[in-house]
């Protein structure tokens, strides 16, 4: 709709009917407050080097997350797998068979916010390695394994955040709460009023 990803463009410079169209995903990417990928993989090499100090490190990447990648922490990297897209859509149908190829036994996913927001396709294709662990670092310093049950609480809380459902749940709640406030002031203004 605005020509690039949220994060991407200036809403403020957008039509009026585009900014009703992407006002939804604007609110949602400044509510996620995603890191940068610097400070992302910044992070996971600071673990390795405190966890797994002699673990090659390969990264696969989409191509603007492999342009952004900065030169001093390129020197850490073995090899950086690139994308010939730019998030993964189409998914290049021999890559998880080259990848595949060198038996990988962790896998560790980058998720730029708290719930890796946009992940599913690329949660589902990295799982067809069949890696002994999958890792989540997140842009809230929080560590976890990838499993069964950490993935289905991902589905839940994405499904929450997607349709807003703890927000609309609230909108009744609010409302109901402010009339007996709003009678509340309303009095007493009146009664100040009479006061004076």
């Amino acid at each position: 709709m605005a020509g690039a990803p949220v994060g991407e463009f200036d809403f403020y410079k957008l039509s009026w009917p585009r900014k009703v169209l992407v006002s939804k995903s604007v609110v949602q990417h400044l509510r996620a407050n995603p890191r940068t990928l610097a400070y992302m993989l910044h992070t996971a090499l600071q673990f390795f080097g405190e966890h797994a100090p002699n673990a090659e490190i390969d990264i696969l990447a989409d191509q603007v997350a492999e342009a952004s990648i900065p030169n001093d922490l390129r020197q850490s990297i073995h090899k950086i797998w690139g994308s010939q897209n730019r998030d993964f859509r189409p998914w290049q149908t021999d890559l998880i068979d080259q990848l595949k190829q060198h038996r990988y036994d962790t896998i560790i996913l980058l998720y730029a916010d708290a719930i890796g927001w946009g992940w599913q396709h690329v949660e589902s294709q990295l799982d067809k390695l069949g890696a002994k662990q999958m890792l989540v670092f997140n842009g809230r310093k929080r560590a976890y394994f990838y499993d069964g049950q950490s993935s289905s609480k991902l589905r839940w809380r994405r499904f929450l955040e997607r349709f807003w459902l703890v927000e609309l749940a609230a909108v009744p709640i609010l409302l109901l709460i402010s009339i007996p406030l709003a009678l509340y002031d309303l009095t007493v203004r009146k009664l100040i009023a009479l006061s004076d």
